[in-house]
């Protein structure tokens, strides 16, 4: 069943996007939820400002929190200091009026139109969600007479190789570390057929 994010306030579809960071989704429900991103550029952004806003927020309380609430740290040999609403509201006020969200690093294009069907191009080797070691060998059939052009993609969504392939069965090889790839392949007409693997650390 597909997330229908459009139908979520922004507080659910948020709460829905943090379990997702934290890995807290079923695994059926983490697939469905990428494939969604990959597809639908105004979600995938979202996930991406709320990854970067996420991790804003937890390097600034991590630097700064303790110092600017200090004094409403209650410890459990100072349980009877004053405290003030008022003040703590304001301190708040001004503690999130310095998190400010930057422009994402990766913008939705980068990955691609979604998980589709490309009849002119065959996927070989590695398949969807395989787990894999280093060496990674990329292996694909190309059914038309146009060029294809291979994209690689670590999870940040930065290319980490480009090229383009005019033969019928399209080879590559690379070593990786370990972590989540994505690769890409774009035929001439523009369409993309997606798929992810993972490098197993050794």
């Amino acid at each position: 069943m597909k997330l229908k994010y459009k139908q979520l306030s922004d507080a659910e579809l948020n709460l829905y996007i943090d379990k997702y960071l934290a890995g807290s989704l079923p695994e059926d429900e983490m697939d469905e939820f990428e494939a969604r991103c990959l597809e639908d550029k105004i979600l995938f952004e979202k996930l991406r400002e709320r990854e970067q806003f996420t991790q804003k927020v937890a390097k600034a309380i991590d630097k700064d929190g303790a110092e600017i609430f200090e004094e409403y740290l209650v410890g459990e040999r100072d349980k009877s200091a004053p405290r003030t609403r008022a003040g703590l509201m304001e301190k708040l006020k001004n503690f999130w009026s310095r998190i400010q969200l930057s422009k994402p690093v990766l913008t939705p294009a980068a990955l691609s139109e979604g998980f589709r069907r490309v009849d002119s191009i065959a996927i070989i080797a590695p398949l969807n969600r395989a787990r894999l070691a280093g060496n990674v060998q990329f292996q694909w059939k190309n059914h038309s007479k146009n060029p294809v052009e291979f994209v690689l993609l670590n999870s940040r969504g930065r290319e980490i190789e480009t090229k383009t392939f005019d033969v019928p069965t399209g080879t590559f090889s690379i070593k990786l570390e370990p972590g989540l790839y994505y690769w890409k392949l774009i035929d001439a007409r523009g369409n993309v057929i997606v798929s992810k693997f993972t490098v197993a650390k050794p």
